[in-house]
């Protein structure tokens, strides 16, 4: 699997954040006019395997910037407090709990 492919795969963050991270001038949208919305996340990583990988890795950096300042929606936090609430492993509770409050409030 490619590097790229590998840390987005469970990545929480939108294919819009994505989107917005990519600088567009390195790629091409252009082939038809879309809107944002008709722009899928494979379809962004099929246009950010073709950047090299230094603009690569910037774009990885950039996404993972915007979702450490994101705030989860109610699902996403439901499923946090579930397996919060499942976990006997105390690393794993601390984590889980920390995630919630950084879902909440953003970091």
């Amino acid at each position: 699997m490619n590097p790229l492919h590998e840390a987005l795969q469970g990545a929480p963050f939108s294919a819009w954040s994505v989107y917005s991270a990519v600088n567009l001038q390195g790629l091409n949208f252009a082939r038809r006019p879309a809107k944002v919305g008709l722009v899928t996340a494979a379809k962004v990583i099929e246009e950010m395997d073709d950047l090299p990988p230094e603009e690569q890795a910037k774009v990885i950096q950039h996404a993972f910037e915007l979702a450490r300042h994101r705030q989860l929606s109610p699902g996403e936090l439901g499923d946090l407090a579930e397996r919060l609430a499942a976990s006997s492993d105390p690393a794993e509770i601390i984590r889980l709990k920390s995630a919630m409050n950084r879902g909440f409030y953003g970091e």
